[in-house]
């Protein structure tokens, strides 16, 4: 350590000349060796001297580890290049892998300006049968399920953390080589079974009890999303074990585009990687040789991510140009092996949470595996992909396992936030604790117990614009560009401690954590559609920042839902009527409900006219019934730039709520041209219940709806007083801003 080991002061110094102007920190520390060099030259040569020793030592491990444990010739210049000489080695050669993975040689001549000759040069393409659709397989190839079923503090219970082991690696074993020349089209759901090399692009529907729908749709924002339709404007495009899977679970398909090849042989193309790999993850177990371990680990995991790489348009630095290139394919790049892998993991993953008893809970699934209340006994696992998945294990080691029987993580109480934002309120003996970070690196000590206590803290007192310090290390970029060692920075970034509404929330309650503190939980149900998750989730940051608040009460969860479903409704209601989109201001759904109300009246449209001597009555009723109103409201009201938008207007309890107000005086106003059609029946229902009745009643009976002021509201009486000036002023404005486009402001 520079400063403990070494002696060199961690303060501020002088400035070198040269370095005067260019905005950095005078301190001594690794990011300013220029510094410590200046002023304490042997500390800084021992540092260095040791920093190339450090170097040297882990490259003749590396060395050495891919001699004698991989049995390669030499070291490759990354892990993903020792997976990819590993699985040439165990292939018979990089010719032969290329030939199974559907590859042919081409060569082409170039000539050599230096030397003034020819040179014939050799590179691999697709041959046709998978050239042509290899562009439909890429299209099929998404990356694991990660949703979150349960946000805010859970209940006492106890919760474990459940694992598919070797899970994509174990996948990876049901590869063969692919005939790509057979690829047939098939229209047929049922023909896909789940071990066949199928893709379709398809549309979908759930039964509606389904819990945990299973076909993957990915939305704009290239976000996995699990809905309960898929259209064909969304464009899923799935595999043959997701489609098994969604049949098995009463799901309707139609068949788009779809094709299926047969395999060319029964060769299992990762199987020796597959049982090298976790073989030696046993030998060198994560107690006690962690390092090793999880080399070994990634080196498996690198051999399946190679199979994508170069099919998403990904970038990346690269050092040699020093530019920012597309990431091409590798060695092992192939489309249908690696779509089928992830669908066969999210199938498998699919095909448990569908067994999950209806009284169990499901906090998440992330990728290979869930954390849930139910007990590993009590979980269906004897399903056709579970089992194809054991006989697998089987197949490798002789242990027919589909979950790990020992989970290492579980607690009694938890707090889940996201998508892997999962913490520990409570722990579970003889357990280690469930502490997923997310995007949060905690500014503490790396112990699990004190990062823990840092999320549950952070949870605890979160609000708008929280920030967070913490240290990551520069990018290869910077290293390279800037001349600098690898060290640490600590930068400051605002947390995301919400929701991230993968699912639709529902049943708000306060839960308790501890003693004294409660915060908002809710459980969820899936979408009906992609629209509507991406739909909610830009809605959910655009309600946060507006009021610049966090969701912490059943109040604040009110509050944004029928903000939500206020902005779905009048979205949905400007797309039919061909206009822009209505925007939901501070006073939420309520106020869209005002809004067209006011302007049915202005405009003697939906049973209402207003008289222009009774406007200030309308602000008084609307205003002491809590709905704040002014003069001003119902003559904007008026101007005939704004076409009146039916079926705009949602019914949550607080549009419910005015519109009791609203029929209690004006008991002719034909409400059902407002509101949303799917809303009209619970709508008619609270709108029965006792109590409105009565009060319109005793409305009518005052005489306040048939009053001399509303008499004169008439459109045929010549009596009719004239404008006020705020009246005639917006009046002349409507006229001015019907000769061109509204615009904003």
């Amino acid at each position: 350590d520079l400063h403990a080991d070494l002696g060199v002061p961690a303060t501020i110094t002088a400035e070198r000349p040269e370095c005067v102007g260019m905005g950095l920190e005078a301190r001594y520390g690794k990011e300013r060796m220029d510094l410590v060099m200046r002023d304490y030259r042997e500390a800084f040569d021992e540092y260095a001297f040791m920093d190339s020793e450090i170097a040297l030592a882990y490259g003749l491990f590396m060395e050495n580890f891919a001699t004698e444990q991989l049995g390669l010739k030499r070291l490759p210049g990354t892990i993903a290049g020792c997976a990819t000489s590993v699985v040439k080695q165990l292939s018979g050669g990089g010719t032969n892998l290329s030939s199974l993975l559907g590859r042919e040689t081409q060569q082409r001549s170039r000539f050599n300006d230096t030397s003034r000759t020819y040179r014939t040069v050799k590179h691999e393409v697709p041959v046709p049968g998978s050239q042509i659709f290899y562009d439909f397989a890429s299209k099929c190839y998404h990356g694991g399920r990660n949703e979150c079923f349960f946000h805010g503090p859970t209940v006492v219970d106890d919760w474990i953390d459940l694992d598919l082991p070797g899970a994509y690696t174990t996948a990876m074993v049901a590869l063969r080589p692919i005939d790509h020349s057979q690829f047939r089209q098939e229209f047929d759901p049922d023909a896909f079974g789940f071990d066949d090399m199928g893709l379709a692009w398809i549309t979908f529907e759930f039964p509606p009890a389904t819990r945990f729908p299973c076909l993957p749709v990915r939305g704009v924002s290239e976000s996995l999303f699990f809905p309960m339709r898929g259209r064909r404007e969304d464009r899923v495009f799935v595999c043959a074990p997701e489609i098994f899977l969604a049949r098995q679970m009463g799901a309707t398909i139609t068949i788009v585009q779809g094709f299926k090849a047969p395999w060319a042989s029964d060769a299992r193309l990762f199987e020796p990687l597959t049982h090298l790999v976790q073989s030696k993850r046993r030998e060198f177990p994560k107690d006690t040789h962690r390092a090793l371990n999880e080399l070994w680990k990634e080196i498996g995991n690198s051999a399946y991510g190679l199979t994508g790489q170069g099919l998403k348009q990904k970038r990346a630095f690269d050092p040699k140009t020093m530019r920012s290139q597309p990431i091409g394919p590798s060695a092992l790049t192939e489309p249908y092996m690696a779509a089928y892998v992830t669908s066969f993991i999210r199938a498998v993953l699919g095909e448990i949470l569908s067994g999950v008893p209806d009284w169990g809970t499901v906090i998440s699934a992330t990728t290979d595996g869930l954390l849930t209340n139910v007990p590993i006994e009590q979980l269906k696992l004897d399903g056709p992909l579970c089992s194809a998945f054991a006989d697998m294990r089987d197949r490798l080691f002789g242990e027919r396992e589909v979950l790990d029987p020992k989970p290492k993580h579980a607690a009694r109480q938890l707090v889940s936030v996201a998508v892997r934002t999962t913490f520990t309120a409570r722990r579970s003996p003889g357990h280690e604790l469930v502490c997923a970070k997310g995007s949060v690196k905690p500014p503490t000590r790396p112990e699990p117990t004190a990062q823990n206590g840092f999320m549950l803290r952070l949870y605890l007192n979160q609000h708008f614009g929280q920030t967070v310090v913490h240290e990551q290390l520069v990018s290869a970029r910077e290293q390279l560009t800037r001349e600098v060692d690898l060290y640490g920075v600590e930068r400051t970034r605002r947390v995301n401690m919400r929701y991230d509404f993968k699912r639709r929330p529902i049943e708000p309650s306060m839960a308790r954590i501890g003693r004294r503190t409660e915060r908002v939980a809710w459980e969820t149900v899936p979408w009906d559609t992609v629209e509507q998750a991406e739909f909610a989730r830009s809605r959910a940051d655009g309600w946060s920042r507006d009021r610049e608040m966090v969701m912490k009460t059943v109040e604040d969860f009110r509050g944004w839902e029928a903000y939500f479903e206020a902005s779905w409704a009048a979205k949905r209601a400007c797309e039919a009527a061909g206009t822009r989109t209505i925007q939901i201001r501070k006073d939420n759904a309520w106020g869209v409900l005002k809004r067209v109300f006011l302007q049915a009246g202005r405009l003697g449209a939906w049973g209402l006219t207003f008289p222009p001597r009774g406007l200030n009555r309308i602000t008084e009723i609307l205003t002491t019934s809590g709905f704040p109103t002014n003069k001003e409201d119902i003559t904007y009201a008026n101007r005939r730039a704004a076409p009146l938008i039916e079926h705009g207007v949602a019914a949550v309890p607080e549009t419910v709520a005015l519109l009791k107000v609203i029929l209690r005086e004006f008991p002719a106003f034909d409400y059902p041209k407002a509101f949303a059609v799917e809303d009209l029946a619970s709508l008619d229902a609270a709108l029965n219940a006792p109590g409105l009745k009565a009060a319109t009643s005793q409305a009518d009976e005052a005489g306040w709806c048939k009053s001399a002021v509303w008499e004169e509201s008439n459109p045929t009486s010549t009596n009719a007083a004239p404008p006020t000036p705020l009246e005639a002023e917006a009046e002349m404005a409507d006229q001015r801003v019907s000769a061109g486009p509204l615009k904003e402001g």
